[in-house]
């Protein structure tokens, strides 16, 4: 069973916290819980989401140490799971790049509406972390025109 935020009942899920999600299997009358990562869903292919991860790693949006399954895996580009998954570390202090680089990566999940920017914001929290090691919540959308902006909305045209 899914357990997650504030034990309120779902059905087959229980908010335990907003920003923990965790499997419960229960057996033998023992508990065990382990973390169930956040993840975003799948847009880009695998080939994709490893050009993107090269163009953000290299213009230092993300940190050097980002492993690419690591990343990969997070943004949706593959079902295989690393050994231990990481938080993803945004190194740019402007979180307005963060939500164009995340618009732009699931820009074709939105058009489709089968992303919600909602969606898509809750699971920013709990992917990505500032330098300091704590959650972004991505701010109002609000178009502030810098070299940085139209580098990542010029490399997303392209994909």
């Amino acid at each position: 069973m899914e357990v997650k935020g504030n034990f309120i009942n779902y059905g087959d899920y229980v908010d335990i916290h907003d920003n923990e999600v965790v499997n419960v299997n229960v057996g033998d009358g023992e508990v065990k819980v382990s973390k169930k990562p956040s993840r975003f869903p799948a847009c880009l292919n695998y080939e994709q989401g490893k050009k993107a991860f090269d163009f953000l790693k290299e213009g230092g949006y993300v940190s050097m140490d980002t492993e690419p399954n690591n990343f990969l895996f997070q943004m949706g580009c593959t079902d295989e799971r690393p050994e231990k998954v990481r938080p993803i570390v945004w190194l740019k202090t402007s979180k307005q790049l963060l939500r164009e680089m995340l618009e732009g990566w699931f820009s074709k999940l939105i058009e489709e509406k089968s992303l919600k920017k909602a969606k898509m914001e809750a699971t920013c929290s709990q992917v990505f972390v500032d330098e300091k090691g704590e959650m972004i919540h991505l701010p109002k959308n609000k178009d502030y025109p810098s070299k940085e902006s139209d580098e990542i909305k010029d490399f997303f045209a392209t994909i």
